[in-house]
């Protein structure tokens, strides 16, 4: 008896979903996204709540504040993941044997970055359809398999792991810290701009 579906297998089991789950931006980026959804969502079947205006009012400032804290993450993560990478790289970089393999493994993903651009720029100069997806499918078939020499070799995993320290750090201090201050700044305007905070405000 076939307990997993073929195709869920495969999902599992393709490098760019590992790759993926394995991302501390897209991990947070999809956790994010889902409270902005979710939490809503249920603040309006709550069927305890005072009244509709209520469930209206705190579901939508509930979905602003996920949705203004989303776009800012992944609006700035992307400068300040570098930031914090330069700065841990550069610390470890004090040890030679150190600062040789971090050095590669940014070689590496500069090659990397350089094809998957020239792939972008490949793609646009197809006109025909099935021919785009066949040679966007084969460019992306070889860009995964050089990430994943690159995550395999064990001197190379000092580059990762400070890549990915960067990212989660840049994390805590964004959706902890900066986010939810604009956040709190810019959600009641916007609500009044909508007009659920006179809507609640009246009763009705």
């Amino acid at each position: 008896m076939k307990i997993i579906p073929m195709p869920v297998k495969r999902f599992i089991s393709n490098p760019r979903t590992a790759e993926f789950v394995e991302n501390t931006i897209f991990a947070v980026s999809v956790e994010t996204g889902l409270k902005m959804v979710g939490r809503p969502a249920f603040i309006m079947a709550d069927k305890e709540a005072d009244s509709k205006a209520k469930k209206k009012f705190a579901a939508t400032k509930e979905m602003l504040y996920q949705g203004i804290c989303l776009g800012l993450y992944l609006g700035t993560m992307k400068p300040i993941k570098h930031f914090f990478y330069e700065g841990i790289t550069k610390f470890l970089g004090k040890n030679p044997e150190i600062k040789t393999n971090i050095d590669e493994f940014n070689r590496q993903n500069k090659i990397v970055e350089e094809k998957h651009d020239a792939m972008k720029k490949a793609v646009k100069e197809i006109s025909d359809k099935v021919k785009r997806k066949e040679f966007k499918a084969k460019a992306l078939d070889e860009i995964i398999e050089l990430k994943e020499k690159i995550s395999s070799n064990k001197a190379l995993r000092v580059g990762k792991g400070a890549k990915e320290l960067g990212a989660i750090i840049g994390s805590i201090l964004m959706l902890t810290v900066v986010a939810p201050q604009i956040s709190h700044f810019l959600i009641h305007p916007i609500m009044k701009a909508l007009g659920v905070e006179k809507a609640e405000g009246a009763g009705h």
